[in-house]
Parts: structure tokens; sequence; C-alpha cells
């Protein structure tokens, strides 16, 4: 964009002599993306759910943070809103992505989100002049299964199920 500014007649009938500026303005588009996943086996990236066992389970959470926009993003600081703050990056290109994890022991079923805000800055992580910072968030889910089964044996003399607890068989 350019913008150009010329002198007027003012309010005496007099012109002044012409005067004239130009000005680049730049335009940029800074955007940030997370994705949370997670995993029972430790590895990143995971999934958007998983089942886990009864009783406690160690998940990992994967956090990835991708530059989604057209400037460098610097001082990245992940965090999730029930583990706290997972990382922190310093710097970060356009289009580059990198991943995060935490460990975590799981006990109930939980559902948690990971915000991921960081700074639009030039190549050298300073920040842009007017230009405000940019967040995105994702969560995962953990659900605790509780597994559970029954079995009724019975028995019978007939063939007819279901029978009884016991029966005595004829010598």
């Amino acid at each position: 964009n350019t913008a150009t500014v010329e002198g007027a007649e003012d309010e005496n009938g007099s012109t002044p002599p012409p005067v004239t500026d130009d000005d680049d303005v730049n335009v940029v588009e800074p955007a940030i993306s997370i994705v949370k996943t997670v995993s029972l086996d430790g590895t990143c990236p995971g999934v958007d759910s998983v089942l886990a066992p009864e009783g406690g389970a160690t998940v990992t959470y994967c956090y990835e943070v991708t530059n989604t926009g057209d400037t460098y993003l610097s001082d990245i600081s992940v965090v999730d809103d029930q583990l706290g703050a997972i990382c922190d990056i310093p710097l970060l290109a356009p289009g580059d992505s990198q991943i995060c994890q935490q460990d975590a022991t799981v006990f109930v079923d939980t559902i948690n989100v990971g915000t991921a805000t960081g700074t639009p800055s030039d190549e050298d992580g300073d920040p842009l002049p007017g230009v405000p910072p940019v967040e995105d968030e994702d969560d995962a889910e953990v659900d605790v299964v509780r597994p559970d089964i029954r079995i009724d044996k019975t028995v019978s003399l007939d063939g007819a199920c279901p029978g009884v607890n016991s029966v005595q068989v004829p010598p």
C-alpha cells in the first residue's frame, strides 16, 4: 500500500508550493496453530482421544505448534489449562512446526486444552511494532474405562439353560 499527500490552497487563497510524500506500508498476516493430541505409548503426535485403564494411566500429551502466518513468531509459549506451562519456543519461521510433549498420570475422564501464544517478529526475533500477539487452542481427551464382566455358570442334567447352581448325579 502506498499513500500520497499533496498540498492544497490555504484560506487566504494562496497555493503553497507542491508538497508530496510517499510512504509504504507492509501488511503482515501472522497466525499460529496448535494441534493437541494424546498417546498411551509416549509417541507424538498421538490421537484426539484415548481409552485409558482405570486406576491411573500415564499418558503423553503432544502439542504441535505451527507458524501458519507470513512472518516469524517469537517468544511462543505453550500452556495447558490443567498442567500449566508446557514449553517455550524462542523463534519459529513461517511454515515451520515444533512439537512439545508432557507426560501426565490420569485417574478420571479428562478433556484439557492447550494454548499457544506467539509474538509476530522479524527474523531476529524482534517484535513487529503495532502487531498484536497471535493465539490458538486445541484439546485432547482421555476417557478412563472401567471394564467389567460378569459370568453366571449353571449346570443342568437335561441340557436346559440356564440351569441351577448344583446337581447331583446318580451313581
